[in-house]
């Protein structure tokens, strides 16, 4: 999705939560794709999944939501980057793929603040259905 925000753009951001949250490329892989799937990105901007098999590297896996991400400001666009990127660093933190069991707790927010961001759980923008039927004609 160009021209939302850039590929390099949302790699500098994740790398850059992961690094302030003490994280080296050699502890884990993050990949990240857009995502339109009404199933899995109706109500959310992003969202963070993990590798099911065992693996020596922890494997995660972003989407965001280019429906979302359309309407989203410049700041809630970085801020989403980063609050997912957030959840990878909070998943190493307690030890690989499993994660907390307070997903938007006070490790996770602390693991937002220490990027400079905002730890917010309002990422979620809500599309009306005509807005949506604006979305699905401008793709």
């Amino acid at each position: 999705m160009q021209g939302i925000v850039s590929t390099s753009k949302v790699n500098e951001l994740i790398w850059h939560a992961l690094t302030a949250n003490g994280v080296e490329d050699r502890d884990c892989r993050v990949t990240w794709w857009w995502s339109s799937c009404p199933v899995k990105m109706k109500d959310c901007m992003g969202l963070m999944v993990t590798a099911k098999e065992p693996l020596t590297t922890p494997v995660f896996k972003v989407y965001f939501s280019t429906d979302c991400f359309r309407f989203a400001t410049e700041l809630q666009r970085e801020n989403n980057i980063i609050h997912e990127a957030c959840h990878v660093a909070e998943c190493l933190r307690v030890g690989g793929v499993e994660h907390s069991r307070e997903p938007h707790g006070p490790d996770w927010e602390t693991a937002v603040l220490r990027t400079g961001y905002i730890p917010t759980v309002n990422t979620v923008l809500k599309v009306t259905e005509e807005e949506s039927r604006q979305i699905k004609n401008l793709t």
